[in-house]
């Protein structure tokens, strides 16, 4: 009686050792969760810089298209003339 009662305990031990490395550990478990999460904040980090310095060419685009002012003044930067 007492080995079944033993027995009973250590596959009962070990089936939520099991369950608990599957939640934690595996391919969908917790750890790979919080990376993945990581990686959409960071990738949506990047996004929002990206989308910024869109705007900012989109800027300078418009600039040099219609602004001589600016354009000189890009030049003159660019190939280092006072």
């Amino acid at each position: 009686m007492q080995k079944s009662v033993n027995l009973k305990k250590i596959v009962t031990i070990l089936f939520w050792l099991g369950v608990i490395y599957f939640l934690v550990f595996s391919k969908h478990g917790l750890i790979k969760i919080i990376h993945l999460e990581w990686q959409v904040r960071k990738t949506q980090n990047e996004i929002r810089i990206l989308e910024a310095k869109e705007v900012v060419m989109k800027r300078e685009v418009r600039l040099l298209k219609s602004d001589t002012a600016y354009i000189n003044r890009a030049a003159r930067e660019k190939f280092g003339i006072e």
